[in-house]
């Protein structure tokens, strides 16, 4: 999806910045990302879901968690297998310990991705 606008770092929505030869540029502009913005909002009422609805299915997904999740899941239990998804368990995020951990190994965050990866819980058969 093209985006019509910017998040800033607080989080506030912004246009996009765009240069205009004109008013009259600008205004038709403006005019177009309204239309789109309209019929964006008609799809979304044409599905009848309320926001919550359609996120608390999205979050209860267990795909796997990327090393930015696994970097802000410190002390966090976490499932960790192999690509085959034939060994696994639950080990702790350790930051600090360059990994996640459990009371025999470790998984060294730079071998993530490349030999294992991790969930939030035990992934479904």
């Amino acid at each position: 999806m093209k985006r019509l606008t910017v998040r800033t770092p607080k989080g506030a929505a912004l246009k996009m910045d765009d240069t205009y030869p004109n008013k009259a540029a600008a205004r038709e502009d403006l005019m177009r990302r309204y239309r789109i913005a309209v019929e964006r909002l008609a799809a979304y009422e044409d599905i009848g879901l309320m926001p919550e609805e359609i996120i608390a299915p999205i979050s209860s997904l267990n795909i796997p968690l990327t090393l930015e999740d696994l970097l802000e899941m410190d002390g966090e239990p976490v499932w960790v297998c192999d690509f085959c998804g034939t060994h696994g368990g639950y080990m702790l995020v350790s930051v600090c310990g360059g990994g996640c951990i459990d009371y025999a190994e470790i998984a060294y965050f730079t071998d993530f991705g490349k030999e294992w990866l991790a969930y939030r819980r035990r992934p479904e058969k």
